[in-house]
């Protein structure tokens, strides 16, 4: 089967529970309720959001856009 791409922003950038079991609840419903959507994260931090989530992780587009922000 053919699955098409769903893209999701955000990933897991830190150690917050909540925003990790919302993720893996829509990974879930994903999975059961839409088996020919692949989730693809777009998150600032790919390596750890495949890791911890055991989904696919592509860098964000809009991580750029927040590093004037981000510099201390």
């Amino acid at each position: 089967m053919q699955r098409n791409t769903i893209l999701i922003f955000g990933g897991a950038t830190h150690e917050n529970r909540g925003d990790r079991a919302m993720h893996a609840g829509l990974i879930q419903w994903l999975a059961e309720s839409r088996p020919d959507l692949e989730p693809v994260f777009l998150a600032s931090n790919p390596e750890l959001t495949s890791a911890v989530l055991g989904v696919r992780s592509e860098h964000s587009p809009d991580a750029r856009l927040a590093q004037p922000w981000n510099k201390q």
